[in-house]
């Protein structure tokens, strides 16, 4: 789901892509040989995808060497490979496996992932750099075949249709490996320099218990904080964020307990006060204002006397540089640390932790009694209220 910058190609996950060209039917080295009406031309790109068949109600054809097709405005387009669907898109200029998967909301969607990495596998030359072909033989070798995209990435690449398709009809020795898949499509984001437009979760809520009874870290060395010593934290808990194009990348956050200290600026001599860093899981800050150099991110919990969150609660993560590779930085939405905001549709790489519902302190869970009645026993009501704490 992307926007298309005048003259820019788009592309998300097994495939995105635009270009306006005129439709051409042609005997080429993917076989191309169906034909194809329509008012409108679009093209299917995993770099790009030739040789894949569709048909609409109107017409039908196979996609050419720049992998495009005719459409026209409203009509559903099938594609397929012999009797395999990848799935059906309305008919429009940009076209994608992520409009194959209905319901799919990022592009890690495993109905997406198990797309990309079939069509990926299926390449005549196994030679990504020049874009996917299919072939006539994977077309024919397609018919009678039926393929289920719709389960746990885990399971599709152990199942035995997928992989005695692959077997007995190419070189590969299974499905292209996910990492391999995604570092394609990291390259093809790159290349094509795309804009995104929003992904609606921008803000993550922590849901955590802290224990007002945890000792104040002690580390034997005299140092700080280090995400490497269990001695100067107390607990440490972990969130998916996604970028603007729907990968995941984990962070982790570390809870300090902080002593009282009324000289401590950062404290602010109040008690009950607790620090949480976070990083990327590679251990990459995400804090200050230098994106070049990011700091460690330190952020402030105050807790009152009766265990609520007092003061701050939301904090924006806004020097974050997503990357697919360490060292490696994307093509994604970049950090934004002058602009401390999350908007939406997203400008940046941005987000925010809520800490509103994070729990502090030992939790108690009302029963509402009402009057004694002649049915029901203590012992009844007492595990009733077990029961109910247990599901808390």
């Amino acid at each position: 789901m992307f926007k298309l910058n005048c003259g820019q190609i788009v592309f998300f996950l097994t495939c995105f892509l635009l270009t306006s060209c005129k439709l051409t039917q042609n005997d080429s080295a993917s076989g191309g040989t169906g034909t194809s009406s329509g008012a409108n031309t679009a093209t299917f790109v995993d770099g790009p995808v030739s040789g894949l068949s569709f048909f609409t109600t109107t017409s039908s054809g196979v996609t050419d060497d720049n992998g495009e097709f005719g459409y026209s405005e409203g009509v559903l387009v099938n594609f397929h490979i012999g009797s395999i669907s990848l799935g059906s898109s309305e008919g429009k200029s940009i076209v994608s496996s992520f409009d194959l998967e209905s319901g799919a909301d990022s592009a890690t969607h495993p109905g997406i992932i198990n797309r990309l990495r079939f069509l990926q596998t299926l390449d005549s030359d196994s030679d990504l750099s020049n874009g996917i072909s299919l072939s006539q033989a994977i077309r024919s070798a397609g018919e009678g075949v039926t393929i289920d995209f719709d389960q746990p990435i885990s399971n599709f690449a152990n199942d035995t249709g997928v992989l005695n398709f692959i077997a007995a009809n190419t070189s590969s020795a299974g499905l292209v490996g996910i990492t391999e898949a995604s570092e394609h499509f990291a390259s093809v984001i790159a290349t094509h320099s795309l804009e995104p437009l929003a992904l609606s979760q921008r803000n993550y809520k922590i849901i955590t218990l802290l224990d007002p009874r945890d000792e104040i870290p002690f580390n034997v060395s005299g140092l700080d904080f280090s995400p490497l010593d269990a001695l100067t934290y107390n607990s440490t808990s972990s969130i998916t964020v996604l970028d603007s194009f729907g990968f995941s990348h984990d962070f982790a956050l570390f809870f300090v307990k902080e002593p009282l200290n009324t000289d401590d600026p950062d404290t602010e001599g109040l008690p009950n006060t607790w620090s949480v860093y976070v990083l990327t899981s590679e251990g990459v800050n995400v804090g200050g204002s230098d994106t070049s150099s990011p700091t460690l991110a330190r952020l402030m919990l105050r807790f009152d006397s009766f265990g609520l969150i007092s003061g701050t609660s939301n904090y924006v993560i806004s020097n974050w540089t997503p990357t697919y590779a360490i060292g490696d930085s994307s093509a994604a939405l970049g950090p934004d640390p002058s602009n401390a905001v999350v908007n939406d549709p997203p400008s940046s790489s941005n987000f925010s932790l809520d800490f509103s519902v994070l729990q502090f302190g030992e939790i108690e869970v009302e029963i509402e009694q009402e009057a004694p009645t002649d049915t029901g026993t203590e012992e009844d009501a007492g595990e009733g209220t077990e029961e109910d704490a247990g599901e808390e």
